[in-house]
């Protein structure tokens, strides 16, 4: 049975107006589990703003060394997944939960990385601080807003040729296998998911390692919020609780 995963980076939630219009929108959303960044939640509002989500379990992380910044959360939004562990750092940025769907069991990482040039050197060290947080025996993907991106030709509009290089991201890829799921399949395209002026860049990504198996990738435009809301789709594999299994599965393309 497919897993789907959205991930919204949501330009803030701290209003009620805006929070309960996100919410209402993100109901309608067809994915098993969402991903939310920079959602500016404060340590005491997060169980007031889990009650407000209805469909499932709501994890929010706060910042809790600088309130008002980052923040993000996990929302389930399918009664067949069920979160059973959550880890997360200090910062409001790094949460990562072990999710049932069924008797398949997945790591989820939800990253909300440093932004902004001023913030480049916090962005190379947020990725290898990433390691602890990661156990690669299990079907992992982590998704969220990377805030850099890996090709300038391909991932930003217009094309910034001198752009630096996120070194330590490709280093994690390397060490842990990870792929990026949308160049795994649209290897050439020019597809955005953050849009600022005339200025886009493709922020927004998953990531997977080799116990993962994308079959579809969507981007959802939307009203709330400078970036596109993103959803991967995989197929099932056979990494089930307690068992060790072999699995093959067919890649489809849409």
């Amino acid at each position: 049975m497919d897993l789907k995963i959205a991930t919204f980076s949501v330009n803030s939630m701290s209003e009620q107006a805006k929070r309960i219009a996100v919410i209402s929108f993100l109901e309608t959303v067809k994915a098993d589990v969402i991903l939310e960044q920079e959602t500016h939640s404060r340590p005491y509002q997060e169980k007031a703003w889990q009650k407000e989500w209805k469909r499932g379990q709501a994890l929010f992380h706060s910042n809790i060394e600088n309130e008002n910044t980052a923040g993000v959360a996990f929302l389930v939004n399918s009664p067949r997944v069920y979160i059973e562990k959550m880890n997360s750092d200090l910062q409001g940025r790094i949460p990562t939960i072990k999710l049932l769907l069924f008797e398949h069991q997945y790591q989820i990482v939800n990253i909300y990385a440093p932004a902004g040039t001023d913030k480049r050197a916090q962005n190379e060290i947020f990725f290898d601080n990433l390691y602890p947080y990661i156990d690669s025996t299990l079907p992992v993907v982590i998704g969220g807003d990377f805030n850099c991106i890996e090709n300038p030709n391909l991932d930003k509009y217009p094309p910034i040729l001198a752009y630096p290089k996120p070194d330590t991201l490709f280093d994690l890829k390397n060490n842990l296998n990870l792929i990026d799921t949308f160049r795994s399949l649209n290897p050439t395209a020019t597809t955005y998911t953050r849009h600022a002026y005339n200025s886009h860049s493709r922020l927004d990504r998953f990531y997977k390692n080799h116990l993962c198996h994308p079959s579809t990738y969507t981007i959802l435009p939307n009203t709330f919020s400078d970036h596109d809301l993103v959803i991967l789709t995989l197929t099932p594999h056979t990494h089930i609780k307690g068992k060790k299994l072999y699995w093959k599965t067919i890649l489809t393309i849409i």
